[in-house]
C-alpha cells in the first residue's frame, strides 16, 4: 500500500512504522502503520494488525 501511495506522488504524513500498544498487564498487540494527508487536510491512517504478545522484563514494551 506504501509503493501504491508513492507511485501516485503522495506524501506519507508519518512513514511505515511498528508499533505496539500495551491492552491488558503483561500483554502487547501490535500493527504497522503510516499516514497520509488527503488534499482536503484529512490525516488517513492505514494499518496491518500483527496480533499479541506477552510483555515480560527482558521483552518490554516497544
Amino acid at each position: 500500500m506504501v509503493a501504491v501511495c508513492q507511485q501516485h506522488g503522495m506524501t506519507l504524513f508519518r512513514p511505515l512504522t511498528e508499533r505496539w500498544y500495551a491492552t491488558q498487564p503483561g500483554i502487547t498487540e501490535g500493527q504497522r502503520e503510516f499516514l497520509v494527508q488527503d488534499p482536503d487536510g484529512y490525516l488517513l491512517r492505514f494499518q496491518e494488525y500483527f496480533g499479541h504478545r506477552l510483555t515480560t522484563p527482558d521483552n518490554p514494551l516497544v
